[in-house]
């Protein structure tokens, strides 16, 4: 059966062209789009749909849009020649087709043809099927929904990636400190145990340790200030160059270079006299370090720990690189509490800010002591506990003492009980306990996890004691114990724990200026007593040591009647 069509040739032609323009869109396009994402490893599928569909434009649609065009162009120049618009044609198609119009006979021989006015149904089932049909618009939509789908599964994807990189690292980090915990406990607990006459002499020389140290920083400093000084007026010269610099300051650098190559010979060679002077600021801190190792504010440990960090920073600030990490650490040191705590829990894995029991690290000690992990991380919650309520504390004792003429608090770098201490300290109270082991109960029993000295003059002691006990129960502080061992044998002084009004128990010394001084020089023996398997000979040795010892401490007026705050 036959049936008449129209063909125009400039439609077709049009048709074609938005093919192409069509295809041409989605390479030019997409195929960045989708090289980009590959980059940053986002899933592509959805890419793939659209620019797959932009190659069948050009593998299947066109050639079939061509290969009409060109049969409409071949009919145009048919025997009429072109006609300037649609032409009827009779097309073959095998399927039997209802004709659109009615064909009436003329009496010359011609043909009418006569459509027939569309029904109202019909209009309206073209509407809708014009309103349910999908136009290019929608597939692109569709298109644009998967792409976006596939971006924001690319992201999903790198920041799990990224958080288990940052997982892997702090893991790596855990297991480095740990080890360094290890390390260092095992060879401070060798220093302490070989080196005590190294110690002594530290300890009988301790004024000229502290001279040098002082010297080396203030010569340190100048230089840092010189070196920065020059680095900035050499840089600024080496970049004039010579002639032009010369010309300016009136004396002769003519071999000085100009442009980049003089502003690098100028800022090197002040860097390296800054350099210098931080390499002696960080020997001079040693120097401190190793002074309080002698006098026994410190154990081996922390000597290690702190005298490798200086010495490290020494060593590389000659060639430029500890400059930046001695410049960090003095500005750390320096920062409130509070912000030195925020930088803690920032740097803190978050795992161990809130870890479940089982998933701490073991910690192995000095002498066969140890820690399981369920058990480090019940000292880790106490230690988290005294680092939040410290600054308060700090600032309530500040103020109290305050109120008394001449009283400092030494040693108060030093409120914060180390974790290394304390998880030594747990561990010999659970010595020779059968598991499973109370550590709950061990904590509990912990009053020094924040830690106070209050140096008080022999004049004014008794006055001064009362004033402060008086001021911190007024404040809201209650006292947990007291204990006056002033005018007994052995050690000398009062120590005493409170309980801050948040909750957390910490210990408070009071001290004379010749009590806090040979307490420290009696640290060592306090170390040692607190060893454990001590033989009972060996024990009674280093108490009679205590006793010699403080025989030296002038009583002052009215300490051994100081009874303390009533204990509710």
């Amino acid at each position: 059966m036959t049936r008449v069509v129209e063909i125009s040739a400039d439609a077709v032609a049009g048709v074609c062209g938005d093919v192409v323009a069509v295809r041409d869109s989605l390479d030019a396009d997409w195929a960045s789009l989708r090289t980009r994402a590959l980059a940053l490893g986002v899933r592509t599928s959805g890419f793939d749909d659209v620019l797959g569909a932009g190659d069948r434009l050009g593998s299947h649609v066109l050639p079939v849009v061509d290969r009409h065009l060109n049969r409409a162009r071949a009919l145009e120049q048919l025997r009429y020649g072109p006609v300037g618009g649609p032409i009827p044609v009779l097309d073959v198609d095998p399927a039997p087709l209802a004709l659109p119009f009615t064909a009436t006979p003329l009496d010359d021989g011609g043909t009418t043809l006569t459509w027939a006015a569309t029904s109202q149904a019909e209009v309206e089932a073209d509407e809708q099927q014009a309103q349910e049909s999908r136009g290019i618009g929608g597939w692109f939509a569709d298109r644009w929904d998967d792409a976006s789908d596939a971006v924001a599964d690319g992201t999903d994807w790198v920041a799990e990636k990224a958080g288990q990189a940052w997982e892997a690292v702090t893991d790596a980090g855990a297991a480095i400190g740990d080890w360094w915990e290890r390390t260092t406990a095992d060879l401070g607990a060798w220093i302490d145990t070989h080196l005590d006459g190294v110690r002594e002499f530290i300890g009988r020389h301790v004024a000229v340790f502290r001279f040098l140290a002082d010297a080396l920083r203030i010569v340190g400093w100048i230089l840092v200030v010189v070196g920065a000084v020059l680095a900035v007026a050499l840089a600024v010269i080496g970049a004039m160059g010579g002639t032009a610099a010369g010309a300016i300051f009136g004396f002769g650098v003519g071999a000085v270079p100009g442009g980049a190559a003089g502003a690098v010979a100028g800022l090197t060679f002040g860097l390296k006299i800054l350099g210098v002077g931080f390499t002696l600021v960080s020997v001079g801190d040693f120097l401190d370090v190793a002074a309080d190792w002698g006098e026994g504010k410190i154990d081996g440990q922390e000597l290690v720990k702190r005298g490798s960090l200086e010495l490290g920073l020494a060593l590389t600030s000659l060639i430029g690189v500890g400059v930046v990490g001695k410049i960090l650490q003095k500005a750390v040191r320096h920062m409130p509490a509070s912000w030195r705590r925020r930088i803690d829990d920032w740097l803190a894995p978050p795992n161990d800010r809130h870890r479940p029991p089982g998933s701490a690290t073991e910690w192995v000690g000095p002498n066969g002591l140890r820690l399981s992990g369920d058990e480090v991380a019940e000292v880790d919650a106490l230690l988290l506990a005294a680092s939040r309520s410290e600054p308060a504390i700090t600032t309530g004792l500040q103020r109290a003492l305050g109120r008394v003429d001449g009283a400092t608090m030494p040693g108060l770098e030093f409120r914060l009980k180390s974790p290394d201490s304390l998880y030594r300290k747990i561990a010999t109270d659970l010595e020779g306990n059968e598991p499973p082991r109370d550590v709950r109960r061990a904590v509990s029993r912990i009053k020094d996890a924040v830690r106070y000295t209050a140096q008080v003059p022999d004049a004014d002691f008794a006055r001064g004691v009362e004033l402060v006990t008086s001021d911190l129960s007024a404040r809201g502080f209650t006292p947990v114990s007291w204990k006056n061992t002033f005018g007994q044998p052995g050690y000398q002084g009062i120590n005493s724990a409170w309980r801050s009004p948040d909750g957390q128990v910490f210990e408070l010394q009071f001290h004379t200026p010749t009590s806090f001084d040979v307490k420290m020089r009696s640290h060592d023996v306090y170390e040692r007593l607190r060893l454990p398997n001590l033989s009972r000979q060996e024990r009674t040795r280093l108490l009679a040591e205590t006793v010699r010892i403080f025989e030296t401490v002038p009583i002052p007026p009215g300490a051994t009647a100081l009874r303390g705050p009533e204990i509710r």
